[in-house]
């Protein structure tokens, strides 16, 4: 019945049930499609669980996709501080914990669009409980003040939404425009090894090369036998016997000079 919606249709069905239209954090788009319709389609089986009929929250309309560009140092945007957070914080009575899941790294992207005086900020966020991505949208005045808000948890729909993955995204550009610096989520290939990483840090003085602990003796030899074992003319006797040896590739053959064949004298 729902197999020819896409996913932003299958989404919006699903918020005009009150039923939450976050994906799971597949890798895959067909896996959020098809969690997405099993979901729909869930909701039908059990009358949408028995959820009352309630006026439709006011839409979030933001500008396209193709519009957005990924946040940096250089991306324009309007002086939000902490006091404006701070402000909105109390006037919502949001919760506290956007702070602390943004250093956390909860925060996976964040974009910003221009569309007039408007600066429209759209980001993902991983939910705290869930192996769960929100997209989280955000209109700002050109003073930084929050003009609207939206997200797509249950706690998020309209454009006043105050949830801590509004707060985390508001945090993540305030960062930005204080610091030129937002934290983003992490994947293993981005952070530093840490199984080769000394147990012990040495704050001493440097130590000199021939003072360091060796366990080698320090007289080694390095003939192949022993003194009294060495007979007369050795070396010629080595040379002799590899090249009467006949065919080979022993590199002992690259130290001797090739035989004069012509009888020819160099000057």
């Amino acid at each position: 019945m729902y197999s020819f919606m896409t996913v932003p249709q299958l989404k919006d069905e699903l918020k005009k049930r009150k039923a939450s239209a976050a994906a799971y954090f597949f890798s895959f788009l067909d896996a959020n499609y098809d969690f997405l319709l099993y979901r729909l389609e869930a909701y039908d089986r059990n009358a949408n669980f028995g959820a009352e009929e309630v006026e439709e929250d006011e839409a979030y309309n933001a500008p396209a996709a193709e519009y957005f560009g990924d946040i940096n140092g250089k991306t324009p945007l309007p002086p939000i501080t902490k006091q404006l957070i701070q402000a909105f914080i109390e006037r919502f009575q949001a919760q506290l914990k956007g702070r602390q899941m943004y250093e956390e790294r909860f925060l996976l992207t964040a974009r910003a669009a221009a569309d007039g005086d408007f600066t429209f900020i759209q980001g993902q966020c991983k939910a705290q409980m869930k192996k769960i991505l929100y997209v989280v949208d955000v209109k700002l005045n050109p003073d930084g003040s929050i003009e609207q808000s939206h997200c797509e948890c249950a706690a998020g729909s309209g454009v006043e939404a105050h949830c801590k993955h509004v707060l985390v995204l508001l945090h993540g550009v305030e960062d930005m425009v204080r610091t030129k610096n937002m934290l983003l989520h992490q994947v293993c290939t981005q952070k530093l090894m840490a199984f080769k990483r000394p147990r012990k840090v040495y704050f001493d003085s440097p130590k000199q090369a021939q003072k360091l602990p060796c366990r080698r003796t320090r007289s080694v030899n390095y003939l192949p036998l022993k003194e009294e074992d060495m007979m007369e003319n050795y070396n010629d006797h080595i040379k002799n016997t590899a090249v009467s040896y006949g065919n080979t590739t022993m590199p002992i053959l690259q130290t001797i000079r090739p035989a004069n064949t012509y009888a020819v004298e160099n000057t």
